[in-house]
C-alpha cells in the first residue's frame, strides 16, 4: 500500500525512463498514483533518444529533436498512460534549479536515477543499473561517501527493463515497509535471476 500520491523521477535516462514507462503501465490497472512528474535537463538528440521510443519515426516526425527529452517522453507515455495519471515534465538543472520543483514536492516520493559518479543523493531512492545488476539505495542521504562506486554505467536494456519492474514490484506490492527501512541498499544480481541481496552499509 503506498503512501504518496505522486512520483517524481530525476533523471530520464536509461533507468529513468523504463521506471516512467512502468509506471504509466501499472496506472492503466491502478489509481494510487496521481501524478508522474518527470525531471531532466537533456535535450534530445539522436543518440540519446528516450530507450523506451516505441515508434522512432512518430517521434522524429513530431519534431522533437534538440527540444528537452522529457517532452518526449510525456508524449510516449501518454500513449499509454491510463487517463487517471496526470504526466508532468520540467526542464530542470539538479540541484542548481531544485527551487522548479518546489510546487510538486507534497506527498511526492523522488526517485533518484540520474547517472552519477556515486550512490549520494539527497531524495528517498537512489537506482543505478550497470550490466547485469541493479542496485537500490533507500534513504542515500544517509550514506557517508569515500570514494566512487564501481559502477561504469553501461547501459543493458533487457536488464534495466527486468530491474525497474523489480523495483516496482518491491515498491508496491513485495515490499510495503521499503520506504521505512532506513540506509539500506539492495543489489539485484541477474547473473543469478534477479537474486535479491541487502548489502551492509
Amino acid at each position: 500500500m503506498t503512501h504518496f500520491t505522486k512520483i517524481m523521477i530525476v533523471g530520464c535516462g536509461n533507468v529513468g525512463s523504463y521506471l516512467a514507462n512502468v509506471i504509466s503501465l501499472r496506472s492503466r490497472s491502478e489509481n494510487d498514483i496521481e501524478e508522474l512528474i518527470l525531471v531532466d535537463n537533456d535535450l534530445l538528440h539522436e543518440p540519446n533518444f528516450p530507450y523506451l521510443v516505441m515508434n522512432l519515426a512518430e517521434a522524429k516526425s513530431m519534431s522533437f529533436l534538440r527540444n528537452p527529452k522529457v517532452i518526449c517522453l510525456k508524449y510516449l507515455l501518454s500513449k499509454i498512460k491510463s487517463k487517471d495519471l496526470n504526466i508532468i515534465y520540467c526542464v530542470c538543472k539538479y540541484p542548481e534549479e531544485k527551487y522548479l520543483l518546489e510546487r510538486y514536492l507534497n506527498d511526492c516520493l523522488i526517485i533518484d536515477c540520474r547517472d552519477t559518479d556515486n550512490d549520494l543523493s539527497e531524495f528517498k531512492i537512489k537506482l543505478s543499473q550497470d550490466g547485469k545488476f541493479g542496485n537500490v539505495i533507500i534513504n542515500p542521504q544517509n550514506v557517508e561517501i569515500n570514494k566512487k562506486n564501481n559502477y561504469v554505467l553501461k547501459s543493458d536494456k533487457y536488464i534495466c527493463s527486468l530491474f525497474v519492474s523489480d523495483f516496482c514490484k518491491m515498491l508496491f506490492e513485495d515490499r510495503g515497509d521499503l520506504l521505512n527501512d532506513d540506509n539500506k541498499q539492495y543489489l539485484l544480481d541477474y547473473r543469478r535471476g534477479g537474486k535479491l541481496l541487502l548489502l551492509d552499509r
